[in-house]
């Protein structure tokens, strides 16, 4: 980087995959992290390519406490968003815009996009009906 390039910051969305060696791990099991990383980067384009390097660096493998042999795996960049303008004392970290049909529902947007938050409390209200299964 020259004198006087200013780099901006960006948000990246990282998916990866942590594999366990384990006789006893379930077969029909995967499980999955989601991250948001902050970085620093010239362009856009740089940008994603950052994004892309941090998540290989966070390919490791090594043990968890119980011995077990844990793998991670950069599965793929999701999204990478520029945030922080210049001068303001916030920022948004990261958004994201969703197209949906225009007879969905708030709910079925939740049980989409969000499946941890759909049902009892999506709406920030405790469900009336606790026996709905």
């Amino acid at each position: 980087m020259t004198a006087g390039q200013e780099r901006d910051w960006y948000a990246a969305k990282l998916l990866m995959e942590c594999q366990v060696e384990d006789d006893q791990a379930a077969p029909d099991k995967r499980m999955y992290e989601e991250s948001v990383v902050m970085f620093r980067a010239q362009s856009f384009a740089r940008a994603w390519q950052g994004a892309e390097e941090m998540g290989l660096r966070k390919q490791i493998t090594g043990r968890n406490a119980y011995g077990q042999i844990i793998r991670w795996r950069l599965v793929k960049v999701l999204d990478v968003c520029p945030c922080l303008e210049r001068g303001s004392e916030c920022a948004e970290v990261y958004c994201r815009m969703m197209e949906t049909p225009g007879d969905w529902d708030v709910a079925r947007v939740l049980e989409r996009y969000y499946p941890e938050a759909a049902g009892s409390q999506a709406d920030g209200k405790r469900d009336q009906n606790p026996q709905r299964g």
